[in-house]
């Protein structure tokens, strides 16, 4: 079930507690340290397991063995829907969520994380791709968070309909609070504000402008996941304008109840 498609039911907080496999599929540079954080606190460290970022494969096979011996609340890490895939055949029930970001902005921050002094392999990073340009024509295949969602699609309506079918929830990046509010809503926890985590330690190498010619190349280039960030993005301004709206309504009502009692 797609949450999105019923807001109304993400207002309330709901009455049980995540009971099942919580499977958040994180995408590089899209808020998924500070959100996998958030959720952790609530199932408890020791109900989570990441996945190795350099050793995916025998990662995701050992965490499949491991919640079968003994179910576990969440698993996070960058792996694919392909792996995701892999609970399916292995009978493990599942929610699968991820967070998403405009795609330009996103590549932009990977490629500055991906340089920075704190990855271990920043060096080689820096000399393989040593601009930003460098990357964004041959670094970064087309529609890449597209790949990693849905194994790809040829159409928005295509990818559109996947997500919805194989996700029970994207939050956005820009809308970062209000998705975190409605996401812990559901697996019933409360959600309290916090500073997000940015984990790109700042150097001369990695502060750069990008021309626009190298942003209007890159809008072309992942066409597809900026549709589907626009069509996210538009949908998150109306159910936050709606939850307003019902919040300032819910509190004038009350205040007319105390003024004729």
């Amino acid at each position: 079930m797609f949450l999105l498609e019923n807001p109304n039911s993400l207002f309330q907080k709901a009455t049980e507690e995540l009971n099942t496999l919580l499977v958040y599929l994180h995408v590089p540079k899209a808020a998924g340290n500070s959100s996998i954080g958030s959720i952790k606190v609530k199932v408890g460290k020791e109900n989570s397991r990441s996945i190795k970022w350099n050793d995916i494969e025998k990662s995701w096979s050992d965490f499949i063995v491991e919640h079968q011996e003994k179910p576990l609340s969440l698993v996070s890490g960058h792996f694919r829907f392909k792996h995701v895939l892999a609970l399916k055949e292995a009978n493990v029930d599942y929610k699968l969520v991820t967070f998403i970001r405009h795609p330009v902005e996103r590549i932009i921050s990977q490629y500055k994380y991906s340089c920075s002094e704190n990855v271990p392999n920043y060096l080689e990073f820096r000399n393989k791709f040593k601009t930003f340009d460098d990357y964004a024509y041959r670094g970064v295949g087309p529609n890449a968070v597209s790949r990693i969602l849905v194994q790809g699609a040829l159409s928005f309506e295509e990818y559109l309909n996947k997500l919805k079918d194989r996700y029970a929830f994207v939050g956005l990046s820009e809308h970062y609070d209000f998705s975190m509010f409605m996401l812990m809503n559901s697996l019933g926890y409360d959600y309290e504000i916090a500073k997000k985590k940015n984990v790109t330690i700042k150097d001369s190498f990695n502060q750069f402008d990008v021309s626009k010619k190298t942003y209007d190349y890159l809008l072309e280039k992942h066409s597809l996941d900026v549709q589907l960030f626009n069509h996210f993005n538009d949908l998150y301004v109306s159910i936050s304008k709606k939850f307003i709206v019902d919040f300032i309504q819910e509190k004038q009502n009350s205040l007319m109840v105390r003024r004729t009692s």
